[in-house]
């Protein structure tokens, strides 16, 4: 059998147990997921979550390269800096990305014109994120 028990954590953070001997019983209750995520705020608990689920044991930080893909896979089509912010990242061989950075990428893709004409450099933001920022409109990477 697929498994006798699949734990999955909600956007609301509760547990819920699905009793299940197949992916098609989990398969089912996809709509309902995916309706749950069309809530801003339950999408943004589940891109948070993702940091803590993937990171290795006992590491703080995401490895980059696993932090680009699962941008890719929350914010492709969301976040207008979502290329260039990759491209910088592997540029400057930054090699794990915070908590910290990783959640206000999130707010910086959901809040920052295209143009970053409304970014404030005083605001409180991590240093990676304004280095970004002063890259681009500086025209280097670096």
């Amino acid at each position: 059998p697929f498994s006798d028990v699949v734990r999955f954590t909600s956007c609301r953070g509760c547990v819920v147990s699905l009793s299940t001997d197949s992916p098609d019983a989990i398969r089912a209750h996809f709509p309902e997921w995916r309706k749950e995520l069309e809530n801003p705020s339950h999408y943004k608990k589940l891109y948070n979550f993702s940091f803590g689920f993937s990171r290795e044991k006992g590491h703080k930080n995401l490895p980059t390269e696993v932090a680009i893909a699962l941008w890719h896979l929350f914010l492709d089509g969301k976040s207008p800096h979502l290329d260039e912010w990759c491209k910088f990242l592997q540029e400057k061989e930054t090699k794990t990305i915070t908590k910290d950075t990783w959640s206000l990428f999130y707010d910086f893709s959901m809040q920052i014109d295209k143009d970053m004409s409304n970014y404030d450099m005083d605001g409180a933001w991590p240093v990676l994120i304004d280095e970004f920022v002063e890259a681009r409109k500086g025209g280097t990477a670096e």
